[in-house]
């Protein structure tokens, strides 16, 4: 729990045997990273669900034993990625070149506040977040509010916040509203009428369908909207794709 300290200030680990085996693994197989990490991920530990038990919660309640997975917000490129993989608009290529830099002969020379077609919150892309730019005094907007880590330290874990300028990036941005639209259309063009939408449109953002509480409430906002013009019933419906976008479930791993 204190990866960035290993001295006597440090909390001592509660699995100090399955590190030993894990370092000596990590040797035996010739430093092979991949082959740690396969081994870590395939183990039923790893792969356990997080659902609440009674009786491990009164003998653990940290879950200092991991007798099931710990609930946890995904990272900042995680959620911004779920956006463009949901709403149908994720490019998997790798990007040519950068989109705040160039180079003048052998000098790299920085493109911000010169180019007027770099956006604001230097998220241009449709790429995956990994090719966002990193500057070390300027971040892109959902990298920097969902706390990507400081470019300029070593940091060991991220902090996980949450504070009320999350919730106006994710109704206010540019970026959150063009991919509600982008899922809005592709919930309307992959399903008919109103139940079926909101089946479909609960299962590609949190593949499950709604329950009877969701969907008594999701029927009644399409009901209010049935005497609107087709512009007015279409903005309707990206609202209610962007509503679901901004849910804590949609952000965080259960």
């Amino acid at each position: 729990r204190t990866m960035d300290n290993f001295g006597f200030s440090g909390e001592r680990p509660s699995h100090s045997e399955l590190l030993d085996t894990l370092a000596v693994r990590f040797m035996e197989d010739g430093w092979s990273v991949k082959k740690l990490v396969r081994e870590i991920v395939l183990s039923r530990t790893y792969r356990q669900s997080s659902s609440y038990r009674e009786d491990a919660f009164r003998t653990d309640p940290e879950n200092r034993f991991l007798w099931r997975a710990s609930k946890r917000r995904l990272d900042a490129e995680a959620i911004r990625d779920a956006m463009l993989v949901v709403a149908g608009e994720l490019d998997t290529a790798r990007p040519v070149g950068s989109l705040v830099a160039t180079k003048i002969g052998d000098r790299p020379i920085s493109l911000i506040g010169l180019d007027p077609n770099i956006p604001a919150d230097l998220d241009g892309s449709r790429h995956r977040s990994v090719y966002l730019p990193v500057l070390r005094d300027r971040l892109p907007d959902v990298l920097d509010l969902f706390d990507f880590a400081e470019p300029s330290l070593v940091t060991g874990d991220r902090e996980t916040t949450n504070v009320p300028v999350q919730a106006l990036y994710l109704m206010n941005s540019s970026f959150v509203q063009s991919r509600a639209t982008a899922l809005a259309n592709r919930v309307q063009r992959e399903a008919d009428g109103h139940e079926q939408r909101l089946r479909h449109a609960f299962v590609l953002c949190f593949s499950r369908a709604p329950d009877a509480e969701e969907s008594k409430l999701a029927v009644a906002f399409f009901e209010s909207a049935k005497n609107l013009t087709a512009e007015q019933y279409q903005q309707h419906f990206v609202s209610y794709c962007q509503a679901l976008l901004a849910t804590a479930e949609f952000r965080n791993l259960d």
